[in-house]
Order: structure tokens, then sequence, then C-alpha cells
């Protein structure tokens, strides 16, 4: 009885204005609705993109397996060579049914795709005929020059089709991306502009009728709640992704390792076989034959290469000289290296006091140097660097500065700029910091990178003896 009188008494504009917020929740669920339908089916765009691009990968990564397994074979006559082209040549047309499923409603990939599959068949082809040919011909025959230049030609031709295919679906999935991106703004602008409409009707409403306070304080209290909850829960949140991201660098690390022992010890033994081979062929070759002694000489020339490839690849997976001889040593040969390839003149000044650090703080400072060395190299112009590495204390303080053209502010806040977010991101996983802005005088860039690395308990006891000792 009391809630019809206080009904009768509310005024027109109180009861019009409480009506319009209903309708506003109303139209904000349909819209909201609406909205939600919009961004599932943009997602559901973004992922069939993602799908044509991967099969585009895979396609590529099989026709070049094919491609090395087929030369493998050329070169040493062995059938184990064949299993990643016999692999490739089974795989490849299922893959390309998959890709048409994928890109069945673009008209102009559907043309690059027929392009694509003609290629392949014609590159199958070519491949089949180097093995026959070998097959029948014998391991000492020589190369047929038109058969790989027109396999070279036909590779081009793959390579730039999926090239122009993966651009048309990066393409495609940036457009996806931004009207996800822009469903999702105008879902979020929407709702929240219904919604605080209503809300500022509702608690007029109720302000009308004498419950403003309460309803104030009650909001007031949960808001209170909320902020203590989301608070506690981006404490949580972070911890973990920072608990997850260290542990992510560490399995890549330890992946690397991983990778760079298979190459030494799998390539390592096969590039040994086959120098033994071609040294013994070289042995038993014909005084006379000049032109097979200088093919013999041109293979292990470029077996030399490869070698030195496989260790530059290993080196940079994991450098075994860091595990071996430890920090110092390794940033040495790096800089020399470094110095070797780019004849940037290289000043260093490195700490003796590197005894016993612990497990990831050695490799965290290489990569910090290794990418601080390859940006001077790619983008500063500089003639000179200087890396300085000291200890002070707990923390190995890491610095490299260069005389190049330096960064801009700008650059260095870019999102894209992976080296630096990698670089700052292994620093401050180990609880260091990252810095960088312009060098001495203002000229060139300066990066700077403070890693806690503590001595290891033993180390810290052995160095209070050494203190406390007496001396003579």
């Amino acid at each position: 009885m009391a809630s019809r009188q206080l009904l009768w008494r509310t005024p027109l504009v109180v009861s019009l204005m409480f009506l319009a917020s209903v309708a506003l929740l109303i139209g904000n669920a349909v819209i909201a609705y609406r909205n939600q339908q919009s961004l599932k089916l943009a997602n559901e765009w973004i992922t069939h993109t993602s799908g044509g691009m991967e099969r585009l990968a895979e396609i590529r990564a099989l026709t070049g397996d094919a491609e090395a397994g087929v030369r493998g074979f050329a070169l040493t006559g062995q059938d184990i060579y064949l299993q990643p082209y016999l692999l490739a040549r089974s795989n490849l047309g299922q893959k390309l049914e998959e890709l048409n499923a994928w890109i069945a409603d673009k008209a102009d990939q559907r043309e690059r795709l027929q392009h694509l599959e003609r290629l392949v068949e014609t590159r199958i082809g070519q491949l089949d005929e180097i093995v026959s040919f070998r097959r029948q011909a014998g391991i000492e025959a020589p190369p047929r020059p038109e058969v790989f230049e027109a396999g070279k030609r036909t590779m081009d031709d793959i390579r730039a089709t999926i090239r122009d295919m993966g651009d048309e679906e990066r393409r495609l999935y940036s457009i996806r991306q931004m009207t996800a991106r822009s469903t999702e703004q105008d879902a979020l602008i929407s709702t929240a502009v219904t919604a605080v409409i209503s809300i500022l009707i509702f608690a007029f409403f109720y302000y009308l009728l004498g419950l403003y306070v309460q309803e104030r304080d009650r909001a007031q209290r949960a808001l209170a709640d909320v902020n203590e909850n989301l608070e506690n829960t981006i404490v949580k949140r972070t911890a973990e992704l920072s608990g997850h991201s260290q542990y992510l660098l560490t399995v890549i690390e330890e992946e690397k390792a991983h990778i760079a022992r298979e190459l030494h010890d799998e390539l390592g033994s096969t590039l040994t076989a086959i120098n033994m081979d071609l040294s013994w062929l070289q042995e038993r070759l014909n005084p006379q034959s000049a032109e097979l002694a200088t093919r013999l000489e041109r293979a292990r020339t470029m077996l030399a290469s490869t070698t030195e490839i496989k260790r530059r690849i290993i080196e940079n997976l994991r450098p075994s000289i860091l595990d071996n001889l430890g920090l110092s040593a390794a940033i040495e040969v790096y800089i020399e290296d470094f110095t070797k390839r780019t004849s940037i003149k290289v000043e260093q000044t490195l700490t003796d006091d590197l005894d016993e650090l612990p497990e990831h703080c050695p490799i965290a400072v290489f990569r910090v140097l290794q990418e601080a060395l390859t940006n001077v190299a790619r983008h500063s112009q500089a003639a000179s660097v200087s890396v300085n590495l000291d200890r002070r204390g707990d923390d190995l303080i890491l610095e490299v500065n260069d005389d190049g053209i330096g960064i801009s502010p700008q650059a260095r806040m870019k999102l894209k700029s992976h080296g630096l977010v990698g670089m700052r991101e292994r620093a401050q996983q180990l609880g260091g910091r990252f810095e960088m802005g312009a060098g001495a005088g203002g000229k060139g860039t300066l990066v700077r990178a403070v890693v806690p690395c503590p001595r290891k308990k033993d180390d810290q006891e052995n160095q209070k003896c050494t203190d406390l000792a007496p001396s003579a």
C-alpha cells in the first residue's frame, strides 16, 4: 500500500526517466548481442585467414624439404636423403587441397593457387627426373646444369607465388583484425554509454525517492571491494606472467642448446663423412682429369663453407664457449667475430670478477650484448663501439656505447621493436633494469643493462674468509 502511494506521488518526469533507463538497458542488450555476433564473425574470418597462412607456410616448407632431400641424394647417392622428398611428395597434394578449402571464397587467390599447383607439379616432376637420372647414371656422373637451372627457376616461381598469396592473406588478416577491433570498440562504447546513462537516471530516480544516499554508499562499498579484488588479481596475474615469461626464456635457451647439440652431433658427423669421402676421391683421382679435379676442389670448398655456416648457426643458437670457458671468453670471441663481419672497431673492458655466476645470468648478459651489437651493425652507421662489463656488488653492469647516428625517442617506444623489448625483458626477468639513451656527449646510442648476478654461497663464504684473513 505504501509503495503504491509512493508511486502515485512520483513526478511524471521521474517516471519517464525510469522508463527511459529501462528502454536504454533493453537497447543496450540488443546492441551488445549484435556486436557480439559481429565480433564472433570477425574472429572467425581472422581464424580462417590464419589457417590459409599456415597452409602456405607448410607448402613452402615441404617444397624446400623435397628440394634439399633430392640435392643430398644427388650429391651422395644415399637413399636416406630422399626421405624428406618422399614425405613432401606424398603430403603436398593434401596440403594444396586444404589450402584450396581455406581460400575458396577468394577468386584472385584461387587463380594463384591454380598457378602454384602447376608449379609444384612441375617441380616434383623435375625432382623425379633428377632422382631417376642419378639412379641410372650413378653417383660419379656429372650433374646436368640445365636441369638445375630449370629447377631453380621453378622454385623461384613457387616462392614468389607463395609470397604473393601470403601478402594477400596478411593484408586480409590485417583488415579483419581492424574490423574486429573496431567492432569490439563500438560494442564497448555503446555499452558504456548506455550503461552510464542508465545509471545516472536510476541514481537520480532513487535520489528523489530519498534512497540516493543509501544507494551511493552501497555502490561505493561495492566499488571499493571490486577495486581491491581487481588490484589483488592484477598483482597475482602480473606475478604469474612474470614467472611464465621467465620460464619461456629458460625453455627457449634450453631448446636452443638442445638444437645446437643436435646440429653439432648429427650434421657435424655427416659433414665429416662427406669430407672423408672427398679426400678418398681426391687420392684416387686421375691426375690428368682436370675437370674432375676442379669440381672436386669446388665441392671441398663448398663443404668448408657449409661447415663454417654450421658453426655460426650453432654458436648463434648457444655459444659453446659460454658453457666451457665462461662469459668473458664468450664475449671476447663474439666481439672478434663481430669485428670481422662488420669492420666496426670495438673497444672492450671486461671485469675479471665473473666466477661462479648463477645459471641464467651469463646467457642473459650475452644475449643483451648480442642484440645490442646487432642493432649497432644494422641501424647505427657507427665506426666504433665500446663494450664495458663491470661488477658492482651483486650486479653485473653491461654498457654498449656506439658513435653512430643515435636513436630517436619515438623509435625507442615502438611496440614492434622486438630487439629492444627482448633486451628489456631479459634484464627485468632477472630483477634487473634496462636503459637506452644518447651516448657520451649526446652522440650515438648507449645501451645499459644492470642484471643481479649474486655470487654463489660458496664464493661468498670464500670472499668473507679472504677479507677476514690477517695480512702477511
